[in-house]
């Protein structure tokens, strides 16, 4: 059975595939949603402990130290361009492949939405199948 966050098209977002052309504006927008991966790759390392996913802050600047790569350090990056090229279908293939390895969330509220009815799931079958969750809980 699948639930679904009213006005919500479609319970787990994942890349499948680029449904238009590929990202226009240069090398350099190119370049940066490569980086993009990057800063994603080095976040999964460090919410590996906690989570089994990659939620990137929509606004991120990467630090200047170890253990980021010096090729990215100290830039600004923006998730909500990376997800406006996913959404129009122009994000290159080989970055929607890798962000999709790296367990990327590309709807926040959708993500959290799932997790929420998972929790619930879960306490219905710890409590003999009530959901009737205290507010104190």
């Amino acid at each position: 059975m699948m639930l679904y966050r009213w006005g919500s098209l479609s319970c787990r977002h994942f890349a499948k595939s680029t449904k238009g052309r590929p990202v226009t504006g240069g090398e350099g927008i190119r370049k940066r949603l490569r980086d993009y991966v990057e800063v994603a790759k080095a976040i999964r390392i460090l919410q590996a402990p906690h989570s089994d996913y990659t939620v990137v802050p929509m606004r991120f600047q990467v630090p200047t130290e170890a253990p980021w790569p010096e090729s990215i350090q100290g830039k600004l990056f923006h998730t909500s361009e990376v997800r406006r090229h996913y959404k129009a279908g122009t994000l290159e293939p080989d970055v929607v492949d890798a962000l999709n390895n790296l367990g990327f969330v590309w709807d926040v509220n959708e993500h959290k939405w799932e997790l929420k009815v998972a929790a619930l799931r879960r306490y219905k079958e710890l409590h003999d199948g009530s959901m009737a969750v205290p507010f104190s809980f």
